[in-house]
């Protein structure tokens, strides 16, 4: 144990939130096809779009949480 290094906050330090870790999550896509006379012709779209509720951020104040969010979207096109 002497190359295990001490701890640098000294007593005894506890870190809590009021907060809880929540995940909002929505997808969605859709696929069109159509056989014609310029050959087979389709189209594809997703969607994608979350936050997320987090009580232990890595960089923030303790007691504090951070809300981030995401999109992303897809469109695909294609002539066959």
């Amino acid at each position: 144990m002497k190359y295990v290094p001490e701890p640098n906050a000294s007593g005894n330090f506890f870190s809590t939130s009021q907060f809880k870790q929540t995940l909002r999550d929505d997808e969605t896509a859709f696929r069109i096809d159509a056989n014609t006379g310029w050959g087979m012709l389709s189209a594809y779209y997703y969607f994608d779009d979350n936050s997320l509720d987090n009580p232990y951020p890595q960089s923030s104040i303790p007691g504090f949480s951070g809300l981030g969010s995401q999109r992303a979207q897809l469109l695909t096109l294609g002539d066959t």
